[in-house]
């Protein structure tokens, strides 16, 4: 590492020149605009100007009065070597008897959101007769799987990437632009804590909040307008509540985030268990802006949460070749890209499959409301295959040692209390098992 002020300086950046040297006799530039440990910060501490750039507006550091001048060269450096690193022992809980590791044996869980009705048919028959091909390599690409997602959802090809789940293209994805600040609407999924944390990123949180049903209001529009972040990542249907924000609201968050310049990341991984599917997906509006990523997942909707098929679209081409850079070669799996292309073989069997499942969904969540509510739980709103309620905090504990029944403790939702909980949407047997199993924990209080 050269010990140089000059060490800094990128002739390469796309928005060089901008940092001038002052009173630097041969006019060269100290630019600061991808290491500064504050560049990100929101008010920076240096006290920047502003210069109009033809890809946004960029921090001016000429004047920084800290700690950008030449003599302080060695205070940037202990800065970024001393720069505190994550908790790499921190865990993020997620649902599943597997991934709880409880020593309960657990007859029903419902602590994970899949589809209730299983793998459809044709995947089984699918997989089965595919068991070979995990001899050879899968295809790289995943071609012949991204013309038939592309004809099915009726987005052109150089805007779909596939991953090794969801999680994996959200992981890709901060890595890929090395975020330095980001917005997440809370309560959420945590896997975009881990994600930016993992990088270093600043992480703002705008909280939505039960006592308004999780609604979306101004204060996400304000945070993004004040932060002026990298980026901005949003669930919808939101997990864990479910609530799917309107085509309206989707819209003025991109009004928004094009005047600052921000990545919109929305993750609509439970989507297509919503009445209206797809319908209200936030792809319609990539005409709009060229900094929207939407996420979505063969996991949930499709049952596969064994075989990681997740699945990005972008109308940025560029942003999805550098994805799939930055992604592990053969990132999805043979026996993944066959389950995947067997979902979407047949439309007539994929058209009824959606349609009993959206159906199940919402009659069934119709009578858990309706049960819950005369249990006295407080319950909210969903447009997903799950329903989120408050209830006596030991609720979870009871269930699971008294029936060996499994629910989310949701405890550890930013901003949700040890009285949140969820439960998935399973058959109508097991979901009236549930509401029995809740009725003498209950009755025994």
């Amino acid at each position: 590492m050269q010990n140089s002020a000059r060490y800094f300086e990128n002739h390469s950046c796309a928005s060089f020149p901008c940092h001038k040297i002052s009173g630097d006799s041969d006019g060269k530039m100290n630019c600061l605009f991808c290491f500064c440990p504050l560049y990100s910060l929101n008010p920076c501490p240096g006290n920047p100007k502003y210069i109009q750039k033809e890809n946004g507006k960029i921090k001016s550091c000429i004047d920084c009065v800290f700690p950008h001048n030449i003599e302080n060269y060695e205070r940037i450096m202990n800065y970024l070597r001393t720069k505190k690193t994550p908790d790499f022992s921190k865990q993020f809980i997620h649902g599943g008897a597997n991934f709880l590791q409880t020593k309960q044996n657990v007859s029903l869980d419902f602590s994970v959101n899949i589809n209730p009705l299983g793998l459809m048919e044709n995947v089984k028959k699918n997989l089965q007769e595919k068991i070979d091909s995990v001899i050879s390599y899968p295809d790289p690409n995943c071609t012949e799987l991204t013309n038939a997602l592309s004809a099915f959802r009726n987005i052109p090809r150089n805007q779909i990437l596939f991953g090794n789940g969801a999680s994996d293209l959200i992981q890709t994805f901060v890595h890929a632009l090395f975020l330095r600040s980001a917005i997440i609407v809370e309560p959420s999924f945590s896997g975009y804590e881990r994600s930016l944390l993992s990088v270093q990123c600043a992480i703002h949180r705008v909280r939505l909040f039960a006592e308004n049903d999780f609604s979306f209001d101004d204060s996400i529009l304000l945070a993004i307008e004040k932060i002026k972040p990298d980026a901005i990542f949003i669930c919808s249907p939101a997990n864990p509540y479910g609530k799917n924000f309107s085509l309206e609201q989707k819209k003025e968050l991109i009004r928004v985030c094009k005047k600052t310049d921000t990545w919109i990341f929305f993750d609509e991984c439970f989507l297509g268990f919503a009445e209206d599917g797809w319908k209200t997906s936030a792809v319609q509006f990539f005409s709009e802006y060229n900094k929207i990523v939407v996420l979505d997942a063969f996991t949930k909707i499709f049952a596969l949460p064994g075989l990681r098929l997740g699945m990005c679209f972008s109308p940025n081409t560029d942003l999805i070749l550098k994805l799939k850079f930055f992604q592990s070669e053969w990132a999805v799996s043979s026996l993944a890209q066959c389950a995947g292309l067997a979902c979407l073989s047949s439309l007539s069997d994929l058209d009824s499959y959606l349609l009993q499942t959206r159906k199940l969904v919402k009659e069934e969540k119709e009578k858990f409301y309706k049960k819950f509510s005369d249990f006295g739980f407080t319950v909210f709103p969903s447009d997903a295959n799950f329903l989120l309620f408050k209830a006596d905090k030991n609720l979870s504990k009871m269930l699971l040692q008294k029936h060996q029944i499994l629910i989310r403790d949701c405890s550890l939702y930013f901003g949700l209390g040890e009285d949140f909980f969820r439960t998935a949407i399973l058959l109508p047997e097991q979901n009236e098992k549930l509401c029995s199993s809740i009725l003498k924990c209950l009755e025994k209080k």
